[in-house]
């Protein structure tokens, strides 16, 4: 677990980036079997892949464009939501204020360790679980290398692109297959379990909507991945539901995804918020069963049935 390098596609851990990721295990602790997989919708949220030439210089094409008109407010995007430490963090902080609102002094500790539980321990990491099985189906490439291969043959393509040729990322890529998007899978699942836990547990529907304007600024020179910026850049959104919904393209800001990968993301993640959310249900009404192991778990198909 401490090497930087990604150890291959096999059971265990990897580190890359900034966040510690599985390479799919037998069992999540989420779903019990391959039916419940199905059952919960992990598969059927991630739309198929066309990994044809044709589909990839139309993703291209969008990325390209995207990528044109990059500036320091938009390289700050892609740095928040690739710093998996500061946007987890930038997730917890969204929420809290509105639930200290609700909660009184006595009930927020108990109530805070519950969201924790169903959010941070449950979503984030059930998420990383869900998106690998995806990634490991389709073996998708990532833009850096996708976009210069497909250059080299397209003369159209390259001369409309002349940068494709020669692309590399703002931010580099992480070692392993490109869809969908792991982080924005793992943040639209925290976000999603944090809005149920709020529907079921206070009664107040879509918190995401309902947490008044956030900020996060990055100081003068504190790129992580580039230099700059020259000035603070402060990020400003209404609230943490317009944050979520600008993951994909915060994903193509920094280079390393395309913006499908981005929306199977967030698909993804809803479900797997909801999913966290029914285990924590069925833990509240005393099923121990829900989270440890025993002997009706049983072991799942590494890939997608339908994309063997």
């Amino acid at each position: 677990a401490g090497s930087g390098r990604f150890q291959g596609m096999r059971n265990g851990i990897v580190t890359q980036q900034t966040f510690v990721s599985p390479s799919l295990g037998i069992f999540s602790f989420l779903y019990e079997n391959e039916q419940d997989f199905l059952d919960l919708e992990l598969e059927s949220s991630v739309p198929a892949l066309d990994m044809s030439e044709a589909a990839y210089i139309e993703r291209s094409k969008e990325f390209l464009d995207i990528q044109r008109n990059m500036t320091d407010y938009t390289k700050a995007v892609a740095e928040l939501s690739n710093n998996k430490i500061s946007a987890s963090v930038f997730l917890i902080k969204s929420y809290v204020p509105l639930l200290k609102n609700l909660a009184s002094e006595e009930e927020f500790p108990s109530m805070y360790d519950e969201f924790s539980m169903v959010t941070s321990g449950c979503a984030e990491y059930a998420a990383v679980h869900a998106a690998w099985r995806h990634k490991r189906t389709y073996l998708a490439g990532r833009p850096q290398t996708i976009i210069p291969y497909l250059a080299k043959p397209n003369a159209t393509f390259s001369a409309e692109y002349p940068e494709a040729k020669n692309f590399m990322p703002l931010i580099p890529a992480g070692d392993h297959p490109e869809y969908p998007s792991g982080s924005s899978t793992i943040y639209t699942a925290f976000a999603q379990a944090a809005d149920d836990w709020f529907s079921y547990t206070l009664g107040v529907a879509n918190a995401s909507s309902l947490t008044g304007p956030l900020s996060f600024t990055i100081p003068a020179g504190k790129f992580y991945w580039s230099d700059g910026p020259t000035n603070s850049v402060t990020l400003e959104y209404e609230n943490l539901k317009e944050w979520i919904e600008e993951l994909p393209k915060s994903r193509v800001y920094g280079g390393v995804h395309f913006m499908e990968a981005g929306n199977a993301g967030l698909a993804l993640g809803k479900k797997v918020g909801h999913a966290c959310s029914r285990l924590l249900n069925r833990l509240n009404k005393g099923d121990m069963n829900a989270t440890y192991t025993n002997p009706d778990r049983e072991e799942i198909n590494p890939f997608n049935l339908n994309n063997e």
